[in-house]
């Protein structure tokens, strides 16, 4: 009973340190998508899309509940993510992983891999670009990461990070365009990190999200030439592998 207790306690504080970074996820994805546009100031006080200035009221008010101010002039610009959507997703990652690996360093390293993905993520929701600033770093660190992780180690992490890359650059020659060189590079941040064999689940979760996506965009009324960030699946294929989710598929499909 003291033991579950215990767990239930560490899952709680770690959900809430998610929220928390949650926020920091959605300033962070703001500050990089308003340096791309040259703003300058108090990045904390201007509206995520145009980057006007506001008050600190209104900033709180809009600004966090929603990616721009209500009277926003770059209307025809994607929304990006709103905070109150990336507080709960993140702080609900965050206990599952709590719940998964307990307290220690998995735990710190899986934060900090989701952190990163997030953001990556809400930035290319926001501007449909995946920033070289994010993955080029994130390759470097992505061995280390691997070297870190049980049962993975440096060479599984360079295996990976090749065949994420073969993949998706045929990917780009075949679909002519339809794949951008952006996820050329998250795909082989993410088997840099993941290693070999994890980077193949990874991918082909993420290609049955990225489908599923496309599904619901042609029932609602969209074309075959509608087009959607993809790194948001490809961060979700990475999360789903990272919290087990493939092993808990394969356990399932075994019975």
């Amino acid at each position: 009973m003291f033991d579950w207790l215990l767990t239930a306690l560490g899952v709680a504080a770690a959900a809430v340190l998610g929220g928390a970074v949650g926020l920091g996820v959605r300033a962070a994805a703001t500050a990089l998508v308003l340096s791309r546009q040259r703003y300058t100031g108090p990045l904390g006080w201007r509206c995520g899309a145009c980057g006007v200035c506001l008050p600190f009221t209104t900033w709180v008010r809009a600004g966090w509940r929603r990616p721009r101010h209500p009277e926003c002039p770059a209307a025809y610009e994607p929304a990006g993510v709103p905070v109150w959507v990336l507080a709960p997703v993140t702080a609900a990652l965050f206990g599952l992983a709590a719940g998964v690996f307990g307290a220690g360093l998995q735990l710190a390293l899986a934060g900090v891999l989701i952190a990163l993905l997030l953001v990556i993520a809400t930035v290319d929701v926001q501007c449909r670009l995946v920033l070289d600033r994010l993955t080029y770093p994130g390759m470097v660190v992505g061995p280390l990461f691997a070297w870190l992780w049980p049962e993975v180690g440096v060479g599984d992490s360079l295996n990976g990070g090749l065949v994420a890359l073969i993949i998706f650059g045929a990917l780009v020659v075949l679909t002519r365009g339809g794949m951008g060189l952006g996820d050329v590079k998250l795909a082989t941040m993410i088997g840099l990190y993941l290693g070999w064999p994890q980077v193949l689940p990874a991918l082909l979760s993420a290609f049955l999200l990225g489908g599923l996506v496309g599904a619901v965009i042609l029932l609602s009324g969209g074309s075959r030439r509608s087009t959607f960030a993809y790194s948001p699946v490809l961060a979700g294929g990475a999360i789903f592998v990272l919290l087990g989710g493939d092993v808990l598929l394969g356990s399932v499909a075994g019975r």
